[in-house]
């Protein structure tokens, strides 16, 4: 029956009312379920414990499509996400456009909106950011600089 398709308890139970006329309680076959299953282990996870305000963790990449106020039309956006290692606060931003100003911006923003920067900042494809290196504002205003150390983990 259900068991054998991986069908949860009330799946399982609204089959048997619906097709057998079954007039047990949903507890009853839940209880037999747990019972014929038997103890689940739970999946192993790797777990990253950091100090307070020492890493952050950014991960920028391809967003959902969503219409753009201006013309109307679904555009693609690009989806940044900076996550704090030890609380794992994060704050997800959503731009339309890419460009290394556009992702020195979304760092600044994310950091203004948690109040402070972390000392070390991961990024997928083996980069690290370091803060007393980064997003300096020139006079202009407009340009920022990141310094980006390849291929080099803490």
């Amino acid at each position: 029956m259900g068991l054998s398709r991986c069908r949860n308890a009330k799946a399982i139970w609204q089959d048997l009312v619906d097709t057998y006329g079954f007039t047990g309680a949903y507890q009853s076959v839940k209880r037999f379920i747990r019972k014929f299953r038997g103890k689940q282990l739970p999946e192993a996870r790797v777990v990253i414990e950091t100090a307070p305000g020492e890493e952050t963790q950014v991960d920028y990449g391809s967003g959902p499509m969503v219409r753009d106020a201006q013309n109307g039309k679904y555009r693609r956006t690009r989806l940044f996400v900076l996550t704090l290692g030890y609380s794992r606060k994060s704050i997800r931003l959503l731009v339309f456009r890419s460009s290394s100003q556009t992702w020195a911006e979304l760092h600044e923003k994310a950091f203004r909106r948690l109040g402070g920067v972390t000392a070390l900042w991961r990024a997928r494809h083996k980069r690290v950011y370091v803060k007393d290196r980064i997003m300096r504002r020139k006079s202009s205003g407009n340009a920022k600089r990141v310094a980006v150390v390849h291929g080099s983990f803490a």
